[in-house]
């Protein structure tokens, strides 16, 4: 996907959120709608965690 390190880490700290073009290239790798991504980034803000939790699952998977 070529996203740089530094920027996973710094999606990771809180510190930037990923574009709706990162959100895209992780739909398209994860063979599913970016809907679908916002969706469950808005159910886990219900529950206490947010979208970089998911995010970082992803790009672990990804660049793994």
């Amino acid at each position: 996907m070529k996203i740089s390190s530094s920027y996973i880490s710094e999606i990771e700290k809180g510190v930037k959120k990923p574009s709706l073009d990162i959100l895209d290239k992780y739909s398209s790798v994860m063979g599913i709608d970016r809907s679908t991504i916002l969706y469950f980034e808005e159910e886990g803000a219900k529950n206490g965690y947010g979208y970089q939790e998911m995010l970082l699952s992803m790009l672990k998977e990804v660049t793994n």
